[in-house]
């Protein structure tokens, strides 16, 4: 590629025709942008480096905690049997979406630089690849937030605090685990799919327009006839809107779709945890049917009701852990929607944008500018890991009483591994087990049968 500074020096001693021919060219190649974008930037990547500085908080809590700790935080996937059926592949929506929004934030923070260095100085092998980054940051989060979805969702599901979980209705009702896994990890790795072909047609276009522009330039400034590069160079560029408003109606649309998924199993999981709330304070009791089961060994259940000060105690601590998580839930909505909307504008106004130099200034910084809504949402996450102290025993026997309903054991039982004994054979991979296990002056009451690895 010829060096576009010595081109557009030669030019100065063409006739007005060719200058003004450049003079529009340059503009439109290197679009201006309002100088305040350039602190906006600025400020948006400060904001992506506590994001990154909160998550790497929030994965080393757990790493040093200890081994109960990281046996409890640091897992990715786990299987849960329902019936004769396949394994449910149940994933670790907090971790998950910690370290996609750690992946996200270090692109966005590449994308930011690249366009940066694009206002300061518009070196073509700079802005190419801007467009890829941009597509490649929102990929993680938008897996990050599936997963999550789809945490909330089974605990809702295979809850033990559903007193149907195991009727045969509802679990005829269930998809097949092998849908629902296909949902779960299929869904995302099309749309980073998606996102990633985006990424590379967009730095294929912007070569192409750049090339295409380097050749007009050199045919004016040699007295050629430019007459068929300036052709193909506005060709290029219809091109580079063209891909970009699909790719932006492309993520539209899965934004829409995770924004509705996530909604709806943000809204059973709040509800759910209302429940255990109400049981906390009374309102509601935790028992309402008992089967045949309730006694065994013939012994006869007995129920120890709590001081009034220990219920108090408990439920004020789960209705501070309802309102925490009702305003993460809240924040991580509106980064979702914000981006929703980020799409729409795109696919809407992305020719205005190549013409315009306000809504050209517009899209350099909001594009990334949910960095300050997700640092509200990780900040109250790291601020709970960081004062939230860790008493659950062992994830394989846990002492759960009648009196003391907890979302924290209930979750962790029900998503912990069974240790089974080293001398069994390891073709036996499925056991019927108890998950919940009382302490010994109780009676304990299989309240769930699950089929575990």
């Amino acid at each position: 590629m010829p060096d576009l500074t010595a081109s557009i020096t030669s030019a100065l001693y063409l006739d007005d025709t060719a200058e003004s021919i450049i003079s529009r060219l340059n503009a439109h190649q290197h679009p201006s942008v309002y100088p305040y974008v350039r602190w906006v930037l600025i400020a948006c990547s400060i904001f992506y480096l506590l994001v990154i500085i909160l998550c790497v908080t929030i994965l080393a809590i757990p790493t040093l905690g200890g081994r109960a700790a990281r046996r409890r935080h640091l897992w990715l996937w786990r299987r849960h049997y329902v019936g004769d059926l396949g394994p449910y592949l149940i994933p670790n929506g907090g971790l998950l979406l910690i370290i996609c929004q750690l992946l996200g934030s270090i692109s966005s923070e590449i994308y930011i630089f690249f366009s940066y260095q694009a206002i300061q100085s518009p070196i073509p092998s700079r802005s190419n690849h801007q467009n890829f980054w941009l597509a490649i940051s929102y990929a993680p989060g938008y897996f990050g937030y599936w997963s999550s979805g789809f945490t909330a969702l089974y605990l809702c599901l295979f809850s033990p605090g559903r007193p149907l979980v195991n009727h045969q209705l509802v679990t005829s009702f269930l998809p097949h685990p092998i849908f629902m896994n296909s949902i779960c990890i299929g869904v995302p790795i099309f749309v980073a799919l998606g996102a990633l072909t985006w990424g590379i047609t967009s730095v294929v276009s912007v070569r192409q327009k750049d090339d295409a522009y380097a050749a007009a330039l050199a045919q004016l400034t040699s007295g050629m006839d430019p007459t068929k590069s300036l052709q193909q160079y506005a060709e290029a560029g219809q091109r580079c809107i063209s891909r970009f408003r699909w790719g932006a109606l492309y993520w539209s649309i899965a934004a829409l779709i995770a924004v509705m998924f996530y909604c709806f199993t943000g809204f059973l999981f709040l509800r759910y945890l209302k429940g255990t709330v109400n049981v906390a304070t009374g309102k509601t009791k935790l028992w309402k049917e008992v089967d045949e089961a309730f006694d065994v060994d013939d012994k006869p259940a007995v129920f120890i009701p709590p001081s009034a000060s220990e219920n108090s105690r408990i439920a004020e601590s789960l209705l501070k852990g309802y309102r925490f998580l009702l305003w993460q839930f809240g924040l991580l909505i509106l980064v979702l929607i914000w981006d929703l909307m980020v799409g729409v504008f795109l696919t809407l106004k992305i020719g205005e944008i190549d013409e315009n130099e306000a809504w050209r200034s517009t899209l350099v910084w909001v594009v990334v500018s949910s960095s300050y809504l997700m640092t509200g949402a990780l900040f109250l996450n790291s601020w709970k890991a960081l004062t939230t102290r860790d008493e659950l025993p062992e994830p394989s026997l846990v002492p759960l009483k009648i009196a003391k309903p907890d979302l924290d054991q209930i979750s962790e039982c029900l998503f912990s591994p069974i240790r089974s004994s080293s001398s069994e054979s390891e073709t036996s991979t499925r056991k019927v087990i108890t998950r919940y296990h009382f302490p010994e002056e109780h009676s304990r009451i299989p309240l769930q049968k699950v089929y575990t690895t």
